[in-house]
């Protein structure tokens, strides 16, 4: 706080990163007050550039139907990276990425990645690779000759589609949903 007369008062400070500026009358001063603007919000992205980000907090990233890198970014985000070929990135917390048609990349980096009745990583139709990363995965290879990796913890692969996947079940214990003399399998604790 720094005085600069006997009624005008102002704080100083450094904030290189200000996103938004306002004139603000108070007692007949005008002054010009700088704010940060942060995502306190869930967002939905319609990506339209590539590579395609989304926020800090919880959002609906919907790709396009050509080809793109998508980002999630913090938060439990929900991915549609829509058709063409897509390198799509969960992070650090819970996310639900849907690969869309095509062959796609799929990795759901640290956080356990949605483990609901249709949740966790999915590739659709297309060869897909989809990795869990680290935390309690569930993937879903559906269509498509497919390559899923668990990695570190307890993780769900569903590779049963008719079609000769490859199925890395990695680090703790791992349910693995196969057609046997189709698919290869290797780090299964489980076959339900």
């Amino acid at each position: 706080m720094k005085e600069t007369g006997m009624t005008t008062r102002f704080v100083a400070f450094d904030q290189r990163a200000l996103s938004r500026w306002i004139l603000v009358a108070v007692l007949g001063v005008t002054c010009a007050v700088g704010f940060y603007v942060s995502y306190a919000y869930a967002a939905t992205i319609n990506c339209s550039s590539d590579p395609c980000h989304g926020t800090p907090n919880n959002d609906v990233i919907n790709g396009t139907s050509s080809g793109e890198v998508i980002f999630a970014g913090s938060g439990d985000d929900t991915v549609n990276a829509g058709g063409g070929p897509d390198f799509a990135y969960g992070n650090e917390d819970a996310d639900l990425i849907y690969g869309g048609p095509g062959a796609d990349f799929v990795e759901g980096n640290p956080g356990n990645d949605r483990n609901t009745l249709d949740g966790g990583l999915y590739g659709n139709d297309g060869n897909d690779s989809i990795y869990g990363g680290d935390g309690i995965d569930t993937l879903w290879g559906n269509a498509g000759v497919d390559e899923l990796y668990g990695q570190a913890h307890n993780d769900a692969l569903h590779a049963q589609d008719g079609q000769g996947d490859n199925v890395f079940g990695g680090g703790g214990f791992n349910n693995c949903w196969v057609d046997r003399g189709l698919d290869y399998w290797q780090g299964c604790d489980g076959y339900p």
